[in-house]
């Protein structure tokens, strides 16, 4: 079976004396990161047959036993050859099975598990390397394609991994924001859920776990440790912004709770854990650095700047709180990269995995789906590489 790769690398559809129209223009679009093809092309004959139709008859070398057709769409001009213009969109029936008529929970908690694996391999070098991730917002819509994404997270951490030389300990941090929840966050929202608030936790575990176990297996559970903080939409809220139990009441923890118990009492790993109680920082010593982590939201309403950062840090620090003290400061909320320095103090913010915020793009300005997380390299007292996977 080829990969996705395989199949869109070098695709173009047929077409016939192409002529450009506005807004359209023949060709291909791949999306490897959700598992889609989007075709523009000239299909004069008949739209309503059935997937294997279409796709042969679009000329793209794809096996239909493991594409669908998700949507077709006509084009309201004709090209120069007289012929209609049309638009489809193809996705890989592993990635379509769960996005088509509602997701079905069981078949995704069967798409994502795997084993913990035990062996560590005999080679690592000295150092840490920091796995930061954070803003799944797992149950809106476009679960699916980020779903598809996270399921490959291991992957791209491990990658990462292995370019920093195999650095001997793991730290996973989890950043917040993990499930999407399904009221109170912003207008609209309970018309966009896709799961409900159990369901989006047993995804969360089932991917989060995936992540620790990567980690287990490259490193040996004695040099894994795991941090997490809860985001706002971990929140049980009764109204937008009004708690309705108190912050230590928080889904993101749990999940990642869920995860250490389940590891603890089952599986025997000796791993160390960073979760907090009714705190919205964790500060922790890794390498001779103190790294700080705080989703974000307790920083101040509307699009995060550099001197709200410092300004939050030194209030931090004046009330000696450790986040004040820290070397490295992880945030995630804003769903756009950060990399600043504050004289001895690097802010790293992380981007979202979800698949694009309309209403923070509407509000704030950033939003766009550019999905990745984060690594960090950590040797001796020195913050090093950063990575965006």
């Amino acid at each position: 079976m080829g990969s996705f790769a395989d199949d869109v690398d070098g695709l173009t559809p047929h077409v016939n004396d192409p002529v450009r129209v506005r807004g359209w223009k023949p060709g291909v679009t791949h999306h490897r990161d959700r598992g889609e093809i989007e075709v523009n092309a000239l299909r004069p004959n008949d739209i309503h047959g059935d997937d294997r139709s279409i796709i042969e008859s679009l000329d793209i070398d794809l096996d239909p036993e493991r594409w669908t057709v998700t949507q077709v769409r006509v084009w309201e001009q004709r090209a120069g050859s007289g012929e209609f213009c049309h638009y489809y969109r193809l996705r890989e029936r592993e990635a379509a099975d769960f996005a088509a008529g509602g997701l079905r929970t069981e078949e995704l908690i069967d798409l994502i598990r795997s084993p913990v694996p035990r062996r560590a391999p005999a080679s690592t070098r000295p150092g840490t390397q920091l796995w930061s991730t954070g803003d799944w917002q797992v149950g809106k819509a476009g679960t699916e394609n980020v779903i598809d994404a996270l399921r490959r997270l291991p992957d791209r951490f491990e990658a990462a991994w292995r370019e920093a030389g195999r650095p001997g300990r793991i730290v996973v941090i989890f950043g917040g924001d993990l499930g999407e929840g399904c009221s109170h966050f912003y207008p609209g929202m309970t018309f966009t859920i896709m799961l409900n608030e159990r369901d989006q936790r047993r995804v969360v575990r089932e991917l989060a776990w995936r992540v620790v176990a990567r980690a287990i297996q490259l490193v040996g559970a004695d040099h894994v440790e795991v941090a997490a903080v809860g985001g706002n939409h971990g929140e049980h809220r009764s109204a937008p912004g009004e708690l309705l139990t108190d912050r230590a009441d928080n889904r993101d923890v749990a999940a990642i709770e869920d995860i250490r118990w389940g590891m603890e009492n089952h599986g025997d790993l000796e791993i160390g854990w960073h979760l907090p109680d009714d705190e919205l920082t964790v500060c922790e010593e890794w390498e001779g650095v103190q790294v700080g982590i705080a989703h974000g939201h307790q920083i101040g309403k509307g699009l995060i700047t550099s001197v709200k950062m410092n300004n939050w840090l030194d209030r931090q620090a004046g009330n000696r709180r450790p986040i004040g003290a820290a070397d490295l400061v992880l945030t995630y909320h804003w769903h756009h990269f950060i990399h600043y320095w504050f004289g001895h103090r690097t802010w790293i913010g992380a981007p979202a995995e979800d698949d694009g915020s309309l209403w923070l793009a509407e509000t704030a300005g950033p939003g766009e789906a550019r999905p990745g997380s984060v690594t960090v390299d950590l040797l001796d007292g020195t913050v090093g590489r950063v990575r965006i996977v």
